[in-house]
């Protein structure tokens, strides 16, 4: 077979290397179907496919190539990062090992053999080629932070330090490494030290969340501080070119004064510096003038208490005649503002097309894109492991909306506006949505799952949606919490664990619900005695009582529940904590006893005054030793216990834990306690 002419084969390159895409694509086309064992042709289409984010179309002609000079190492290598982005991680480490063998000098190939370790969990096997390619190229950054990654996860701190410390000496303006350092610092229990790698992290980037997040932790341990103090210290930071200071302290002051007495003052604060800027709003060059706006005539929010069933209350009203929802909990951090000022940096003209690249699990729930969860993380398939796509009697449908028709719905919607805010581009989403699933968007009532958002994400939505009623659906606190930690704790991340205890700790007793229309929900009452339950839940949404009401659905089809529980029944009895699962008797009797309060008003215990303060008396000794859940942890990850105690983690769960018991011990019982639906109601 006659090979192609050198001038077509020049003019392929040139116009390759001009990033000619059209012309390139069509000559290597016209190439490869003349002459379909040209390997460059496939080569160079490869190329263009990957530049292009074509994956699909780029590991067809990877694979043409590669059959075609099956000993090139490079070629490999780009195969096995194909197969990564489509997800085909084992067939990406039969790939990059092949790269290997072939090529045992070439550190990109095992790092990214590592790397697909890494994404499948295998943290040894990671480790291994993280370090094969150091001993290659010992300057390789992103070897060198990843490896401080996997010893991080493995709960190997010092090990994480000393790779860290080399990605810092590499490139001292990351601001990634110096807050991993940070947190690496924070558990060796070096609080200065953890303290200015946060600092210095946010020096580097004024608005790198995770790190503002993170620098409350030492702030907490260290001592005692007030707002002078605390300002002072980012004095690096001109205050004309980031206006966003003020309330980044705002946030940090409030998160360090919560479930104090002083909580309501720096709660007024935070919410005062969340005022809307004139940036925030965006203008409609072309408004329609005297046309009719909607708006909806009342919002419910919907929480969750550790692992308590909210989105089973959520599925049972996903398809009632009066309320709009969307899907899932793909929108618990729309309202970070910093989102907003995404949504609206290319003007209005490219909102709806912001929102769209944003979020695109909410057109199809079979995406991989990452979506935004707590402290600025990244979920990962989030609808496939909400259970949306697994929909119908058969589990085999999933979640679709058409991205063209929504797009001109919303567009029709926002028209009519001279001017968008945070909170109406949010209404308008939810009409548009209801227009195109149910052919109407006459319903008046929005029902928003926030589920477990960030602080600053959950005060910008009640500062602009003030009269917002709130659900937050409840269940045994030590059950939930059990529940809530369970993956965490056997997969050896205490320090979710500690958040997790935490949160729910502070949840009973939140300054966020002074002064609002709240409810709770028990989740054992919705599912063992649904008719009541949910008579109750009617009259205090304001909603007509409907069949839709008892049946599990998502966008109208039968959902089966998420993907760690994908058969769970609607109704019937709540599963109970078996005492040794996690918690010994000692430990639950220590979380029994903080969550006396709210069991008794929620009637998971009986009233018994005596007994509470006999049982705070048997815990103050307790507190301070490892618990039992701890011991299991630290000799499953094979740390002295002597050395778990000194972690950061274990020192801030006892600050944690100390500040709820003084007040139990002072006041017998916490301020903010909300109220079961059946005193309200």
């Amino acid at each position: 077979m006659q090979a192609p002419s050198s001038e077509s084969l020049s003019y392929l390159i040139k116009n390759f290397q001009n990033d000619d895409f059209l012309n390139t694509e069509k000559i290597a086309n016209n190439i490869v179907t003349e002459f379909p064992h040209h390997d460059i042709a496939w080569r160079i289409l490869g190329k263009l496919y990957t530049d292009q984010n074509r994956a699909t179309d780029a590991l067809y002609a990877i694979l043409k190539a590669v059959e075609l000079i099956p000993e090139d190492a490079g070629l490999l290598n780009n195969l096995g990062l194909i197969q990564q982005d489509l997800g085909e991680l084992r067939d990406s480490v039969v790939s990059f090992k092949k790269s290997v063998e072939i090529n045992p000098s070439y550190p990109e190939a095992k790092f990214n053999l590592a790397n697909t370790f890494h994404k499948l969990g295998r943290k040894e096997e990671a480790k291994s080629y993280y370090l094969k390619a150091l001993e290659i190229n010992p300057g390789h950054f992103a070897a060198n932070i990843n490896l401080g990654v996997t010893f991080l996860e493995m709960n190997k701190y010092k090990d994480s330090e000393k790779f860290f410390r080399k990605s810092n000496n590499l490139k001292p303006d990351i601001s990634l490494t110096h807050n991993y350092l940070g947190y690496t610092h924070f558990e060796l229990n070096k609080l200065n030290d953890a303290f200015y790698s946060f600092l210095n992290a946010i020096e580097i980037t004024p608005d790198y969340q995770e790190a503002w997040n993170n620098i409350y932790y030492p702030i907490k341990l260290i001592k005692p501080y007030d707002t002078k103090s605390l300002k002072s210290y980012f004095n690096f930071i001109n205050k004309q070119e980031y206006t966003n200071l003020n309330l980044k302290l705002a946030i940090l002051e409030y998160k360090l004064n919560i479930g104090k007495k002083e909580a309501k003052q720096f709660y007024d604060k935070a919410l005062t510096s969340l005022l809307v800027k004139k940036k925030n709003i965006i203008k409609n060059p072309k408004p329609i003038e005297n046309s009719v706006k909607i708006k909806p005539n009342k919002v419910i929010g919907l929480l969750h208490f550790g692992r308590s069933g909210s989105g089973l209350l959520h599925s049972l009203i996903d398809n009632h005649s009066e309320v709009m929802t969307l899907p899932s909990i793909y929108f618990s951090e729309f309202f970070d503002p910093d989102n907003w000022d995404e949504l609206i940096k290319l003007g209005w003209e490219k909102i709806i097309d912001r929102f769209i690249e944003f979020y695109p699990v909410f057109f199809d729930a079979r995406s991989p894109y990452p979506i935004q969860s707590i402290n600025k993380s990244k979920i990962e398939k989030i609808g496939i492991l909400e259970g949306m796509t697994s929909l119908g009697a058969n589990k085999n449908e999933y979640l679709f909306l058409d991205k063209n028709l929504f797009k001109n719905e919303l567009f029709n919607l926002i028209s009519k506006y001279k001017h968008l805010d945070h909170l109406t581009f949010f209404y308008l989403v939810h009409y548009a949505y209801e227009k195109l699933i149910n052919k109407k968007n006459n319903k008046k009532i929005i029902l928003y799952h926030i589920h477990n958002p960030d602080v600053i994400t959950k005060l910008n939505f009640a500062r602009q949606e003030p009269d917002a009623k709130w659900i937050v659906i409840v269940r045994n606190p030590v059950d939930s919490l059990e529940s809530w930690i369970y993956k965490a704790f056997y997969e050896n991340r205490y320090y979710e664990v500690v958040n997790s205890i935490r949160a729910m700790l502070l949840q009973v007793d939140d300054i966020f619900f002074f002064n609002k229309d709240v409810i709770g929900l028990k989740l054992e009452d919705l599912k063992s005695k649904p008719e009541n339950t949910i008579t109750l839940l009617c009259k205090w949404m304001g909603i007509k009582k409907e069949k839709s009401l008892f049946e599990m659905t998502a966008q109208g089809k039968k959902w089966w529940g998420d993907r760690s529980n994908p058969h769970m029944p609607a109704f019937g009895s709540v599963s109970k904590s078996k005492i040794g699962k996690i918690f010994s008797e000692n430990d639950a009797l220590v979380f029994n006893t903080l969550f006396y309060p709210f069991s008794v008003k929620f009637g998971y215990k009986k009233e018994d005054l005596n007994k509470f303060k006999n049982d705070l008396q048997l815990i103050k000794p307790l507190i301070d030793k490892i618990f039992n859940f701890e011991e299991k942890l630290a000799d499953r990850i094979g740390m002295s216990h002597k050395d778990f105690m000194n972690l950061g983690s274990y020192r801030y769960l006892r600050k944690i834990i100390n500040e709820r018991y003084t007040i139990l011990e002072g006041n017998g019982t916490y301020s903010n306690l909300i109220s079961p639906i059946s005193k309200i109601v």
